[in-house]
């Protein structure tokens, strides 16, 4: 297969969706996509396989493992020159979408690239090392500036990467539904618990144990995790049901599980929050109907929300007040407003912005349009 777009990441195809698996999904509606992944360990090679329709996953193989390879200089650069000669070859034609701040090599073998920001790298690790934020710092600048144009999703990102490339434009996230649109809003509040979810990879330097472990231990609760979680953080959390935590899901499946929930949250750890950061779990909550409660992130002072929408919590003191709060204000009223918002707000909407910037920018007297036939005639 060939492709219209690379997306190039340092993110694994088979994970819980994110910015670049969403846009990913999008752009495949109409184009033929390849997903570049993290490298995994191994000898040299790249692996392709059919991730999804008009999807072709590139999984590249490289001795040395991605969280160590992408911040040592001059071993990422040798892995960028030898990935992209052979990326060059396979799909000669293509344009690159980069969610790789460090990708600087690729501008020498694609004239178009588009540095696609939905995150503050530099000090965004659990342990901290200034010669590595001050690599990160210098390779984004670099990504920035020879990008044909930079796409953010939130204000800060937004006000940093326009002064390195004053064609920069802000698409914020959105939901991926892959469900029916609900069109059913009924509310049993007569239920003895609470049902709560929290999805994502959950790790200690992402996510809240304190905050879960308060909602496990309260009687008016069930807790439900959805997404891989590390050993490390399950050690961790005090005791739950094991039929509670649901591993990864994708698709339909997690659609039908958020449907089950009374209450969506996203409970970061602030002590490792940037100020690029953005919760986009509450698209997919909103997509369900559901109530998010969600933490004081910095960009949420930038995101306009209809009222009873979004429930912000600011420590562990006003958790449980603001998880009820959400659910006892919860109506069918609000669900479908919220459902009818979360379609006002789709990946595939999102695609369409991006597309009349890449248009504007980069092919403007050939614009693309449809590269393959619509899902929906096909």
């Amino acid at each position: 297969m060939d492709a219209d777009f690379i997306v190039n990441t340092i993110t694994a195809w088979d994970e819980p969706p994110r910015a670049r698996h969403q846009f990913t999904q999008a752009a495949s509606r109409k184009f033929k996509v390849a997903f570049v992944t993290r490298n995994k360990v191994g000898l040299f090679r790249i692996k392709m396989y059919e991730g999804a329709r008009n999807t072709l996953v590139v999984e590249p193989y490289f001795p040395i493992d991605y969280r160590f390879r992408y911040r040592l200089p001059i071993i990422n650069e040798w892995y960028q020159n030898w990935l992209f000669r052979k990326l060059k070859r396979q799909f000669p034609d293509a344009s690159v979408v980069n969610f790789d701040c460090t990708a600087t090599e690729i501008v020498k073998y694609y004239p178009n690239v588009i540095y696609y920001c939905n995150d503050e790298f530099r000090g965004n690790t659990k342990y901290k090392s200034a010669l590595v934020d001050k690599y990160l710092e210098r390779c984004e600048r670099i990504m920035a500036m020879d990008a044909r144009f930079c796409v953010t999703t939130a204000h800060f990102l937004t006000q940093k990467l326009k002064q390195l490339n004053p064609h920069t434009y802000e698409i914020p996230l959105g939901v991926s539904v892959d469900g029916d649109r609900i069109t059913q809003f009924a509310i049993d509040k007569n239920q003895p618990k609470i049902r709560v979810g929290i999805m994502g990879v959950i790790n200690e330097r992402q996510y809240s144990f304190t905050s879960i472990n308060k909602l496990i231990n309260h009687n008016r609760f069930e807790v439900v995790i959805i997404g891989t979680v590390t050993p490390e953080f399950l050690a961790k959390l005090d005791p739950i049901d094991p039929a509670n935590l649901k591993g990864m899901l994708k698709g339909k499946q997690l659609f039908e599980e958020l449907k089950t929930l009374d209450v969506g949250l996203a409970l970061y750890n602030l002590d490792f929050v940037n100020p690029g950061g953005t919760p986009n779990k509450v698209w997919q909550y909103f997509a369900v109907g559901k109530p998010t409660v969600v933490s004081a992130l910095p960009n949420l002072k930038y995101m306009k929300f209809p009222d009873q929408f979004v429930y912000i919590t600011y420590s562990d003191d006003d958790l449980i007040e603001k998880i009820e709060q959400a659910y006892n204000e919860n109506s069918p009223e609000l669900m479908k407003a919220r459902v009818e918002f979360a379609f006002q707000n789709t990946w595939d909407q999102r695609f369409e912005q991006f597309l009349a910037v890449y248009n504007d920018r980069i092919a403007p007297t050939g614009a693309l349009q449809k590269a393959v036939p619509d899902a929906k005639n096909t």
